[in-house]
């Protein structure tokens, strides 16, 4: 006499495999969404503090001063390649990598020295995020100028 109950029960077994690898699915989703990088404020300054915030902003300096420029970052990763690519007039004229502490939200700062004085007029740094591949993410950029003493 067949057992009562037990073609029942493999009649379940099909839709409990299919809802466990949909919420496996679901689990590994959550798990490896990656917002994108995102950068909230960008401030050039004449210094920039241990964690990295505009000390004094400007947007004039001398040309015997360095140039700093304090970044506010949201969805930050360790690993995440980010570069200020600075210009005079349409010229790069510098590419410096990122200073920053930890993951998240945060500041982040970049400077640039120059041995001899800077030429007068106007200047630009453009944040970009690099990725592995070589392709380039503009997440912002923000303008100032060397004006004579």
């Amino acid at each position: 006499m067949p057992r009562q109950g037990g073609s029942g029960s493999r009649r379940w077994l099909p839709v409990l495999i299919g809802a466990l690898l949909l919420v496996g699915t679901i689990i590994v989703g959550l798990l490896s969404f990656q917002a994108n990088l995102i950068v909230t404020e960008i401030q050039a300054a004449r210094d920039l503090d241990s964690g990295f915030r505009p000390v004094e902003p400007t947007d004039q300096f001398t040309p015997a001063e360095s140039f700093a420029v304090s970044v506010r970052l949201q969805n930050y990763r360790t690993g995440d390649q980010i570069v200020a690519r600075w210009r005079y007039g349409a010229e790069v004229i510098e590419q410096t990598a990122l200073l920053a502490d930890g993951i998240g939200a945060g500041y982040a700062g970049f400077r640039l020295d120059n041995a001899n004085p800077w030429p007068l007029g106007r200047y630009s740094v453009e944040i970009v995020q690099v990725f592995a591949n070589g392709e380039e993410r503009q997440l912002g950029v923000t303008s100032f100028e060397v004006v004579g003493e």
